[in-house]
């Protein structure tokens, strides 16, 4: 564990972690390293990323909360407009991204909601197709959706960065990545409910597949920092860079907390050693066991409290946590199912009133078992 007078001294440990040289032991090829930063409320995580990308400038690739900034709701018209003198805006008029952004933005939401995008006056509204070829215009949309629209606007631009960074310098149509040293991703999840975090994070793997093919041009060396307080988008993104596939990557994890004294304490989260997330992770898994809203990607996650907790003890098997026999043989298999699916296949998939059943069972009784403790109770 590190400690910290202040926000600039972790900004300036995580630029440090960023920019260790690690090499394949195979290839020889350096390594893609990655920070996925688990931050809890009030430990300046945003202010983090603002200020490496103040300090790094044009080197910087970032989404975060003042990215959203650039962005303004127009109620009274019913539109979305862009700052004009945003690089943001410049990129997507001259690189003609319009197209590509609806794409993405379609993709994430499928409903019939449509951008329409009007360059010029810097503006989108939104239509929605309600069939026979009519559409409603200017349409009202959600908090949420507009989180998903300015992601798909970043995703864009992101996938157009790796497309200039696979061409040689003299080739590329687009300028503004020929120095870029970082990509930060800062909490795209505001305002979504947890099976668009699912979509969201699944679009960001399918970049990050991508780039881990490509054969940078320029020496231009790439470096991740994902930070977030959301305990299943954390919890998404560490299992796909736990991937032996995605052995490119070198990702380390951390957890930011307050310590005494209003220091920050930056904590490694090494192999077998218990997440402080993961107390996040069971409020939340109560909450919806509550709610009765479990989805089939909860069951991986109840998966993941098994492995820590097991690691932890020295038990041999995840399943070990489960002490009835019948009901671990249930567990194992439907685990099994998911984790062998994408994350778009088990998005929006319904769970049997009988696999409900199943796990506020096992998640009850793994709770009583080992004494964990949580803010809300499981109801009877």
């Amino acid at each position: 564990m590190s400690k910290f007078n202040s926000v600039e001294e972790v900004k300036n440990e995580l630029i440090r972690i960023l920019n260790k040289v690690v090499k394949d032991k195979k290839s020889g090829k350096e390594k893609i390293n990655v920070v996925l930063l688990y931050a809890f409320n009030g430990t300046g995580k945003t202010r983090i990323s603002e200020l490496i990308t103040e300090e790094e400038e044009n080197k910087c690739l970032f989404y975060n909360a003042y990215v959203e900034d650039y962005f303004t709701w127009n109620n009274r018209e019913k539109e979305f407009l862009i700052d004009m003198n945003a690089d943001l805006f410049r990129i997507i008029r001259t690189q003609e991204l319009e197209n590509d952004i609806i794409d993405n933005f379609k993709s994430l939401v499928e409903t019939k909601l449509e951008p329409v995008f009007d360059i010029p006056d810097a503006k989108i509204t939104f239509q929605l197709a309600t069939g026979d070829s009519n559409s409603t215009q200017n349409v009202k949309i959600s908090k949420g959706e507009e989180s998903m629209f300015i992601w798909s606007v970043f995703y864009s631009i992101l996938n157009l960065s790796l497309e200039m960074l696979d061409e040689e310098l003299e080739n590329r149509s687009c300028e503004d990545f020929n120095l870029l040293r970082y990509i930060i991703v800062d909490d795209p999840v505001s305002s979504i409910d947890d099976t668009k975090i699912i979509a969201i994070v699944d679009q960001f793997t399918e970049y990050l597949n991508r780039l881990k093919n490509v054969d940078i041009k320029n020496d231009n060396k790439l470096s991740i920092l994902i930070t977030t307080h959301h305990p299943l988008f954390f919890n998404i993104m560490q299992n796909y860079f736990k991937n032996k596939s995605n052995d490119k990557f070198n990702a380390e994890y951390y957890v930011l907390m307050r310590g005494e004294n209003n220091t920050l304490e930056l904590n490694e989260q090494r192999g077998d050693s218990p997440f402080a997330y993961h107390l996040s992770l069971i409020e939340e898994l109560v909450t919806v066991v509550n709610e009765d809203n479990i989805k089939k990607y909860h069951y991986n996650i109840l998966r993941s409290l098994f492995e820590k907790t097991s690691n932890y003890l020295g038990y041999t098997n995840w399943a070990d946590c489960i002490s009835d026999e019948e009901d671990k043989s249930l567990i194992i298999k439907e685990v099994n199912q998911n984790s062998h699916n994408r994350l778009s296949d088990i998005e929006y998939c319904e769970l049997s009133e009988e696999d409900k059943e199943l796990f506020k069972r096992v998640f009850k009784r793994f709770l009583e078992d080992f004494n964990w403790k949580s803010k809300e109770k499981v109801k009877e």
